[in-house]
């Protein structure tokens, strides 16, 4: 092929990618503040809170105060007529209802109820009004549509309330809604604070221990650009950025650079020792010496971030996808691209002489060799004590493990607990058999009755239902007087969102108020709740079915699974990466041996951290997804170098030796740069990047000295007999 014909090639292949990449980008969309891929789907409880939201509309509230409201502040009705306007006004269903203090406490003095002042306000005590009987809020409620779109909702929230500068300036917002748009801001914000010193120390480091500006550039300009295409692939399949996304492009990155990092020691280590080499035989070579390995590495990476689309909860599976989609990407670029342009910089510019971190890792060799018996022992002594703290762990998805109390959600969160009361809901919905408009009152002292049941828990706050709208009436004459009117009155607490009726059924709605901080107590909740409704019914004709639902519950009940389903994968990713060692090497010692420096960063890190009594969180399992693509990385490259080099000698120390001389050098550069170059994550204002950043390293630390020292130890030994050729490979 022509230079010109070449050239054409390049520029429209570019052309091709650059419109892909661009279009993507531009389509590129977040839902990091969307529940539901992180609910797990065919499950009864998902499918539990599906029905209460058809039945009652959303359970979200956004939660709308600012700094000095009081019941009288005129402001409150001027915020919701606004609030209400712009939600008309944008022709998006995204909030159902404003809830406001002063309205209801104006309901309840008006007939069929007539309060006084003190008795309305009594009965908004905790939820609406705090204990000094001044400091209030707003209640805004999402609809179904509205929980998927949590950042745009509290967006045009804080939007309407510029319009009043003295709230703007002092305004307080609480609630799961601001959790998501909280969350979603601060991703968003860390991705792009976060991006630049870690692409600045990546290419600091790329340069240190490359020491050539070409080869650098050629390390991370290929990294970058694997890394952004996996990026622009999410919106072109039609789908948008979730949480665990986010982690995408470092994925991406991480593991191109870890592959780019031993086609360049290929390459240069070819030019060294056959320098008469042209372009093109360079090219040969290194494409002959890389695909195998290359393709193994890819392969086992590939399956095992596959294995995740097994998972039941959508944020997973979309990683899963995505992640191999990444790896495709990546060996495409390795194979397809690099080669040529690696052949012609190095031919063209000849390598430097030898590193002294090269000899010194050869030095390796002998110590590895000494003591392989003990290092072997000593390795799998340690690891078989670390595997119980492993099972000891624990998943950590409370509030305050995700924020400190510096930041802006928990010092919200805080002033509404201290002036209104817990914020956190759970909902209860009682099953009832429908009754005629006479018996209304009845079947609201029977609400009753379960609410003060409900109320007697220990983490319970506050209740809130139907029944406590409705002033409590006592006496035959003043109850047979009131019957009718409170009646009629049964439409208004249908539309209030509290009672459905349905197939001749009545669906009673009691709102739980627990702490924010207190997610741990909700342990036994469902247990205490079943326990009260027992009690409170046990002389009823009819015995109700009841359901514990909503948003708070349903993401405390599932986030374990979360952690659970993603580990389960995780370990179901090394079993399909040991099957296909064992078809690469054609032997299932092999394939057992060769995933042991894979499984042990794992065990080691996690399990000091469960002997340390820690947690462990999202951000610290997609670490561990990471890390197993490096570990397999350089397992599979020294490993096929180990078997090239036993066709070229008999002697077994000597062939390792070939092997050992030709990978180290790429295995600790990958792990320097891959593992320090994330150490910005410390840093950051999530909780959960910030151990994303400190785990990292510590993996890749392990599994450097696992590809380093223990899988040496184990092919030197009489346990590497299960890599020996037979004599009628050689």
């Amino acid at each position: 092929m022509s230079r010109r014909s070449t050239i054409t090639l390049v520029f429209i292949g570019g052309s091709i990618w650059l419109f892909i990449v661009t279009l993507g980008l531009s389509r590129l969309q977040t839902n990091i503040e969307d529940l539901f891929p992180w609910l797990p789907t065919n499950d009864p409880q998902v499918a539990e809170y599906e029905e209460f939201l058809e039945r009652f509309g959303c359970d979200d509230i956004l939660l709308v105060s600012w700094d000095g409201i009081s019941l009288d502040d005129p402001r409150i009705p001027q915020l919701k007529k606004v609030l209400e306007a712009d939600q008309s006004s944008q022709g998006a269903s995204y909030i159902s209802r404003v809830v406001t203090a002063p309205k209801l406490i104006h309901d309840l003095q008006v007939k069929p109820f007539e309060l006084s002042r003190k008795e309305a306000i009594d009965r908004l005590k905790p939820i609406l009004v705090g204990e000094n009987e001044e400091t209030t809020c707003l209640i805004v409620s999402l609809t179904p549509d509205g929980m998927r779109a949590r950042r745009q909702v509290v967006e045009s929230i804080i939007q309407s309330c510029d319009a009043f500068p003295e709230i703007s300036q002092n305004l307080r917002l609480g609630g799961r809604p601001y959790l998501g748009f909280f969350s979603s801001q601060n991703v968003r914000r860390s991705i792009v604070t976060l991006s630049i010193p870690v692409a600045i120390l990546s290419t600091l480091l790329a340069w240190i221990c490359l020491r050539r500006l070409d080869l650098m550039l050629i390390v991370l300009c290929s990294s970058g650009a694997t890394a952004i295409t996996s990026l622009a692939m999410v919106p072109l399949f039609g789908m948008k950025l979730n949480g665990l996304l986010t982690a995408l492009p470092s994925f991406a990155y991480v593991i191109h650079t870890s592959a780019m990092i031993h086609l360049v020691n290929y390459a240069v280590g070819l030019q060294r020792d056959q320098p008469s080499l042209s372009t093109l035989q360079l090219r040969q070579c290194l494409l002959q010496k890389a695909w195998r390995p290359c393709v193994l590495s890819s392969a086992s990476t590939a399956l095992g971030t596959f294995s995740l689309m097994v998972s039941r909860f959508p944020a997973i599976l979309e990683f899963g996808l995505f992640a191999t989609l990444g790896i495709i990407i990546s060996f495409s670029i390795q194979l397809g691209l690099v080669p040529s342009i690696l052949s012609h910089v190095v031919r063209r510019h000849p390598p430097h002489e030898e590193r002294m971190l090269h000899q010194m890792l050869r030095r390796l060799i002998q110590p590895v060799v000494r003591y392989q018996t003990m290092i072997i022992a000593g390795t799998v002594l340690f690891t078989l004590l670390l595997i119980k703290p492993i099972t000891d762990l624990d998943g950590q998805f409370d509030v305050d493990a995700i924020y400190d109390d510096s930041t802006e959600f928990v010092q919200n969160i805080q002033w509404f607990e201290k002036n209104l009361g817990p914020l956190d809901t759970t909902e209860v919905v009682i099953e009832l058999k429908a009754t005629q408009d006479n018996y209304f009152l009845k079947r609201l002292d029977q609400i009753r009755e379960i609410d003060r049941e409900l109320a007697k828990i220990p983490t319970i706050a506050s209740t809130y239902s139907a029944a406590s709208m409705i002033p409590e009436v006592h006496g035959v004459f003043n109850r047979i007087l009131a019957r009718r009117a409170i009646g009629k009155h049964r439409h208004r607490v249908v539309d209030s969102a509290y009672l459905a009726e349905e197939n001749g059924k009545e669906y009673w709605r009691i709102n739980l108020r627990t702490s924010f901080f207190a997610q741990a107590d909700r342990e036994t909740l469902r247990a205490e709740v079943a326990k009260a409704i027992q009690l409170a019914t046990s002389e009823w004709k009819e015995v109700p079915n009841f359901k514990v639902t909503g948003s708070s519950q349903l993401v405390h009940e599932t986030q374990d699974d979360v952690l659970r389903d993603f580990t389960m994968s995780i370990g179901f990713a090394y079993l399909m990466i040991g099957l296909l060692m064992m078809c690469a090497l054609r032997s299932v010692g092999a394939g057992l041996c060769a995933m042991a420096p894979n499984v042990i960063p794992c065990i080691t890190v996690f399990g000091v951290l469960g002997a340390l009594d820690g947690k462990i969180d999202l951000g610290m399992t997609v670490a561990a997804c990471i890390a197993l693509g490096i570990a397999v990385d350089d397992t599979s490259h020294l490993l096929m170098r180990y078997r090239d080099a036993q066709r070229t000698t008999t002697n077994k120390l000597k062939a390792f030796s070939l092997a050992f001389d030709e990978c180290a050098l790429a295995m600790v550069q990958t792990s320097i740069i891959c593992g320090i170059s994330m150490t910005p994550y410390l840093f950051a204002s999530l909780i959960y990047l910030q151990r994303f950043g400190m785990v990292i390293p510590l993996l890749m630390a392990a599994a450097l000295l696992g590809d380093l020292i223990f899988l040496p130890a184990i092919i030197v030994s009489r346990l590497g007999k299960v890599f020996h050729l037979p004599n009628k490979a050689k």
